[in-house]
């Protein structure tokens, strides 16, 4: 399993086909919609030096199992044994369904 370093997610993406209204699918680079994803593993939080508030940690900002909408072409493609994943950074999350 791989394990996501501080300031990652790891996610396994949801497949969301989408078919016209004859019933073709859409190919995956058409769309231009957000991603979604189920939430395999969170890395630990990371030191943002940049920060101006008064904590400069940044919390993972969801859990595991959590299911999350992210930026389509965020993240990187990764590849354990026969399962897809992506690594995403907390920044590229950009909601979770509840």
């Amino acid at each position: 399993m791989i394990k996501p370093l501080s300031g990652y997610v790891l996610i396994e993406p949801l497949d969301d086909e989408e078919l016209t209204a004859s019933g073709l699918a859409l190919p995956e680079r058409a769309k231009e919609k957000p991603a979604k994803g189920k939430v395999i593993k969170c890395g630990e939080k990371y030191t943002n030096f940049s920060s101006t508030f008064q904590t400069p940690f940044v919390d993972c900002p969801v859990k595991d199992n959590d299911v999350v909408v992210f930026h389509r072409w965020s993240g990187q493609d990764v590849k354990d044994g026969q399962k897809e994943y992506k690594l995403v950074k907390f920044s590229d999350l950009m909601g979770v369904y509840e």
